[in-house]
C-alpha cells in the first residue's frame, strides 16, 4: 500500500499518526495478517483478563500449533448480526450525536507499536472535523454472557472487551470509544462510553510487547493456566517433579489392576444373575428355600433431563453449569 493511499485513509477516517492500512482480500489473508501480530481479540487473554482463553492458547494459535476453529454459535451469530446492528442501531444513534459511521475493512497498524493490530467494527467520523473520531465496537450479547455486563469494573463491559477497545485507542491514537451492545434476551440496545485509560495502556503496552518479542518471536510458550490449560499444566507438573523409583509401588499397582479386574468381573456376573432372577420371577418361579424368596417390583423415578435442557435452552443450560476439579488415577 502506497504512502499516498495511507494519507487518504487517514483523511477519510479523520486520524493522525504514523499509520498503515493493510487490506486483505479474503479470510485466509486476514488470519495470516492477524497471526503476525496481536489483535484486539487476543489482548484480553494475554493480559489474563479473559476467563475462557489463556495466554498459552493465544501463543499456540500464533505459532501455528493450534489451527482449529474456535468460533461457536454465539460468535458466529454476532458476526452475522454485526452489519445489521451497525446499520439499524449504531448509525442512527451516532448521527444524532453528529457523526457518520464508517466501516474500515483494513487492518490498522501504528508504526510506533508495529506488533499491534486493529480490525475495528467502525469509526464514527464527526461532521465537524475539528472534533476527533470515535472507535465503534459492536457486540451481540447472548443470555449466557449477560451476567458479565453492567458491572462496576471496566465501565460496565467485560474486562477482555475493555482491553480490546483500549488497544484500538492506542493503535489509532484516539481518545474515546463506544461499545455498542445488542442483548439477545430482550433485544435491548445499549452504548457504553469508554475513554482512553493511560494507566491501563501502559500495562497493555508492556504485556503485549513482552508476549510478542519473548513468546511469539522466540517461540517460548507462556506458563499454562491451572484452570484453562489443565492438560498442559499436568504435563508441566510431570516434567517439574523429580520422580524417584520406589519398588514397593510396582506391587501396589499390580494389586490395583487385579482388584479392578475382579470388580469388573463380579459386576458383570452380578448383572447376569439379576437378569436371570427377574426372568424366572416373570415366568412364575420361586426358590425352594423360603429364606431365598424374592420379589421383582415395578418402580419409577423422576430425573432431570439435562441433555434435553441443553438442546432446547442452550443459553440457560450454560448459565447453570458448574465446573468441579478432581483428580483421576490413570494407568498406562
Amino acid at each position: 500500500m502506497s504512502e499516498i493511499t495511507n494519507v487518504l485513509f487517514k483523511q477519510k477516517y479523520n486520524l493522525k499518526g504514523d499509520l498503515d492500512f493493510l487490506k486483505y482480500d479474503n479470510e485466509d489473508e486476514w488470519h495470516e495478517l492477524r497471526q503476525k501480530g496481536i489483535g484486539g481479540s487476543d489482548i484480553g487473554a494475554i493480559m489474563e483478563l479473559n476467563e475462557y482463553t489463556s495466554p498459552l492458547m493465544i501463543y499456540k494459535q500464533k505459532v501455528g500449533e493450534d489451527t482449529s476453529d474456535h468460533s461457536n454459535i454465539f460468535t458466529k451469530k454476532g458476526k452475522d448480526l454485526e452489519s445489521f446492528i451497525r446499520d439499524n442501531y449504531v448509525t442512527p444513534a451516532m448521527k444524532e450525536k453528529g457523526y457518520s459511521v464508517e466501516h474500515p475493512e483494513e487492518t490498522i497498524i501504528n508504526n510506533e507499536y508495529p506488533w499491534l493490530r486493529a480490525n475495528i467494527d467502525g469509526i464514527a467520523v464527526p461532521f465537524n472535523l475539528d472534533k476527533k473520531s470515535i472507535i465503534i465496537e459492536i457486540k451481540f450479547v447472548s443470555q449466557f454472557a449477560r451476567k458479565h455486563w453492567d458491572n462496576k469494573e471496566y465501565d460496565g463491559i467485560p474486562a477482555s472487551y475493555y482491553a480490546q477497545v483500549q488497544e484500538y485507542l492506542l493503535v489509532t491514537g484516539l481518545d474515546e470509544a463506544y461499545v455498542c451492545a445488542l442483548f439477545d434476551d430482550k433485544w435491548e440496545f445499549k452504548m457504553y462510553n469508554i475513554v482512553r485509560d493511560e494507566v491501563f495502556l501502559k500495562k497493555l503496552y508492556n504485556k503485549s510487547k513482552e508476549f510478542y518479542e519473548f513468546n511469539m518471536q522466540m517461540h517460548i510458550p507462556p506458563k499454562p493456566n491451572v484452570e484453562l490449560d489443565k492438560e498442559d499444566f499436568a504435563n508441566e507438573l510431570d516434567e517439574a517433579l523429580k520422580f524417584e523409583v520406589d519398588p514397593n509401588l510396582d506391587g501396589i499397582v499390580e494389586e490395583y489392576k487385579k482388584v479392578s479386574d475382579k470388580i469388573n468381573e463380579l459386576t458383570t456376573r452380578k448383572n447376569s444373575l439379576t437378569n436371570t432372577l427377574k426372568t424366572r420371577y416373570a415366568d412364575g418361579y420361586k426358590p425352594q428355600n423360603p429364606k431365598n424368596e424374592y420379589k421383582v417390583l415395578s418402580c419409577s423415578r423422576t430425573s432431570f433431563d439435562s441433555l434435553k435442557l441443553g438442546n432446547d435452552y442452550p443459553n440457560l443450560y450454560q448459565a447453570y453449569l458448574k465446573e468441579t476439579l478432581y483428580t483421576v488415577l490413570k494407568l498406562k
